[in-house]
């Protein structure tokens, strides 16, 4: 449904959209990640030019409001993302994965859109860069928990400029973990062992430089610049890791 109006004062144009969709989220996020760059010219190398650092398609309930004048560009955007902190585990005190030791944990980290290889009858795509290379997957009641396997997500990285902030307000009560030794590696999400437990900041990757976190509001500020530091690249210089990364653990 669309309407709009015309402001003889202001010289304004109002024009609303309201749009009930399956996939257009998606195509929001490429839009806010890439820019003015498009989809096909990132995967051949270009750099992104959108305002956004990660693609994340799951966007429910987006806002989109903007005021495009002559000379300036003034937007605002608010939704709501399912899904992005990740379950995941640490190899505990003994440095070895899977045993009784290991840590659950909740991750954020930002990431780019595609979750499948290169198809017959989708052949773009952003993990084409990734084949043949592997990385140490940490999610709790996966065979995989522990080992080195294929790329099923496309790290990013997503540097703050001066001027740009995040806040990550974490959960003051408590919240549910899965145990990585208990749930598992039978690829069941009925064979996970609960937690329920507090959270708070555990860890950084970057170890600084990436944020201040307030312990009694459990609260992460990220003001820019940061400084994201190096990190492991492919042989074309797309990220092997995403940074920051920033680790939930009980309280």
């Amino acid at each position: 449904m669309a309407f709009g109006s015309y402001d003889a004062v202001t010289g304004q144009h109002l024009l609303s959209l309201d749009i009930v969709t399956w996939g257009a989220e998606a195509l929001f996020a490429r839009w806010a990640y890439w820019g003015a760059t498009s989809y096909l010219a990132g995967l051949a190398g270009g750099a992104p030019a959108g305002w956004w650092g990660m693609e994340h398609p799951w966007t429910e309930d987006l806002h989109f409001d903007a005021t495009l004048g002559a000379a300036a560009f003034d937007a605002s955007v608010s939704g709501a993302i399912q899904y992005h902190f990740r379950a995941s585990g640490t190899p505990g005190g003994d440095a070895t994965w899977y045993t009784a030791d290991d840590v659950p944990q909740w991750v954020w980290q930002p990431v780019l859109g595609d979750r499948l290889p290169p198809l017959p009858n989708h052949l773009p795509s952003e993990l084409a860069a990734y084949a043949g290379l592997t990385y140490l997957h940490t999610t709790p009641g996966s065979h995989r928990y522990g080992t080195a396997f294929a790329y099923d997500y496309v790290p990013a990285v997503w540097q703050l400029n001066a001027g740009e902030t995040q806040t990550f307000r974490f959960p003051a009560g408590a919240v549910v973990l899965y145990d990585p030794f208990l749930s598992g590696r039978f690829d069941n999400p009925r064979a996970l062992v609960a937690i329920s437990a507090g959270i708070v900041l555990g860890s950084t990757v970057p170890a600084s430089g990436v944020g201040t976190y307030d312990a009694l509001t459990n609260t992460l500020s990220v003001i820019g610049p940061t400084v994201i530091g190096p990190y492991p690249t492919t042989a074309t210089g797309k990220p092997r890791e995403s940074r920051p990364i920033y680790n939930l653990v009980r309280g």
